[in-house]
């Protein structure tokens, strides 16, 4: 999508990892930049397996993923002010605006899930609004602003709200053909340069909504 002296930022599909989970695997966002010859983003941040990657993205997830080339800049920009939007497709009649805040830990084998409380403490917080909805299908086209970022954050909290993301099974969301969740916009400031990336790649929707109508 974009490079300059600072980053690199790319499309993720879904069902693609951000990073190798293995030595030998291959088919993932790093790997394709080792691939087209970017070796020299493979020498940022070498102690750490997903080498400059600023954030992850979850298997299932499309959208905006972006690799620092400022190996001295990775940690600033991780407690540094900045703005996350996601396009989701959720299953029921979200309210038309929405703020959620829950506490956040991590469950089951691994800790592989997240569960999300409503408690007096919290950790953890999104908020949003409604694009469209489908009533055939009852499906909402949500934007949603992300807080903090943690793993699995808007699916746990989206769920647990009583709205699942449409194909998180993992969730309680129905069965489809992916999990409809996509990283549409992050603005940021890096290197003293102020970044801001949006990922037009709604063809995930189309099917439900007419994307070109909402985002005329």
């Amino acid at each position: 999508m974009y490079e300059d002296e600072n980053l690199v930022a790319l499309h993720k599909p879904h069902n693609l990892h951000s990073h190798p989970l293995r030595y030998d695997e291959w088919d993932n966002c790093l790997s394709f930049l080792r691939n087209i010859n970017r070796s020299e983003l493979l020498e940022v941040n070498k102690k750490h397996y997903d080498r400059g990657l600023l954030y992850r993205l979850d298997f299932g997830t499309s959208g905006v993923l972006i690799f620092s080339k400022r190996e001295s800049e990775i940690n600033n920009f991780r407690v540094s002010p900045k703005y996350k939007y996601y396009l989701a497709i959720v299953q029921g009649r979200i309210d038309a605006t929405f703020h959620y805040q829950h506490f956040i830990d991590y469950v089951g084998q691994k800790k592989r899930k997240a569960r999300a409380t409503v408690s007096e403490i919290t950790n953890s917080e999104i908020a949003g609004k409604v694009l469209a909805f489908n009533q055939e299908r009852q499906l909402s086209l949500i934007l949603v602003q992300l807080q903090e970022g943690r793993r699995h954050q808007i699916r746990a909290q989206l769920s647990s709200s009583g709205y699942p993301i449409y194909g998180d099974v993992l969730y309680g969301g129905s069965p489809s053909e992916r999990l409809f969740l996509h990283a549409y916009n992050y603005q940021f400031n890096f290197c003293e340069k102020e970044y801001d990336f949006l990922d037009k790649e709604f063809t995930f929707a189309d099917r439900y909504f007419d994307m070109n109508q909402i985002f005329k």
